[in-house]
């Protein structure tokens, strides 16, 4: 049977329905150079850190170097030579522990809010890149619904953070729930998703391990049900100092997994019945 090799055409892909647009601006066209690992660097402000399990990745790597499974790492050219990797941080991190001295690389000229652009755009189908990476990516090319939460965020004390940390060695005011602010944001307002923030950054010395999405949205859905607790924040705040949110996230994990109704449903109905009796007892 005589194999025929198949030729590379995208107009079989084609869609009338959604055509191509006739203009568009792809950049200036990249150089591509053989560039020494010493020449490279990392810009913390979008890329991730490599931890665990990406330290595994980079071992292998190493063990089974190939440069038929390499590719071509991209990056931009920065001040005095030195270039920032977009993408290709770990192979190259695995090439540089082989002992390999330089790597292919495609190189960029785009400023660095593209540059976090392009690192969003290229890894968001990477199964290992998390919401966080992409939250704090986001936020440096200045995409508006990012930036629009930061904003909030800051206003509450509360950071995202760059990679996962358990609840018990978490700080005051740091969360992993960047894959479900962006949908409170939209769904609830700023103004509601602030409020419910800082019942959590301003009670109980910050409440650290708190900031769950389970906890974060059951306050939502409490204040955005009853818009008059929000117009008293102080007081909101007040009543909140005496509400257990640990105890009260373990209970909801029991009374889920015994009733089965959601974690977030039975911490609404504890919340509810706190504030009402705390903002009550207020203002009797």
């Amino acid at each position: 049977m005589t194999l025929t090799l198949r030729r590379i055409d995208g107009r079989q892909f084609a869609d009338p329905r959604q055509p191509l647009p006739p203009h568009y601006d792809p950049g200036e066209k990249p150089q591509l150079r053989w560039i020494a690992i010493d020449l490279l660097r990392i810009d913390p402000s979008y890329q991730r850190e490599i931890f665990e399990r990406g330290a595994k990745n980079v071992r292998k790597i190493a063990r089974e170097f190939s440069w038929a499974k390499f590719g071509t790492v991209i990056v931009s050219e920065a001040d005095q030579g030195i270039f920032l990797v977009i993408d290709g941080q770990h192979r190259t991190t695995g090439a540089a522990l082989r002992g390999i001295k330089d790597v292919p690389c495609q190189i960029v000229k785009i400023s660095t809010a593209m540059q976090a652009t392009a690192f969003a755009a290229i890894n968001s189908n990477v199964t290992a890149l998390t919401a966080m990476h992409l939250y704090h990516a986001r936020v440096v090319a200045g995409d508006e619904d990012a930036v629009a939460l930061a904003a909030v965020l800051a206003d509450a004390d509360v950071a995202i953070c760059h990679y996962p940390v358990p609840a018990k060695l978490m700080k005051p005011g740091e969360t992993l729930a960047a894959g479900k602010l962006p949908l409170m944001l939209k769904r609830y307002g700023p103004d509601v998703l602030r409020s419910a923030l800082r019942c959590i950054t301003r009670t109980k010395l910050g409440n650290p391990g708190c900031l769950r999405a389970a906890i974060i949205d059951a306050l939502c859905v409490t204040l955005d049900a009853e818009p008059d607790w929000l117009a008293d924040e102080k007081a909101l705040i007040r009543a909140m100092q005496t509400f257990n949110f640990g105890a009260e996230y373990h209970a909801a994990c029991k009374r889920s997994f015994d009733d089965g109704m959601t974690v977030t449903a039975a911490l609404i109905e504890s919340l509810g019945a706190h504030l009402e009796e705390r903002l009550e007892a207020a203002t009797a």
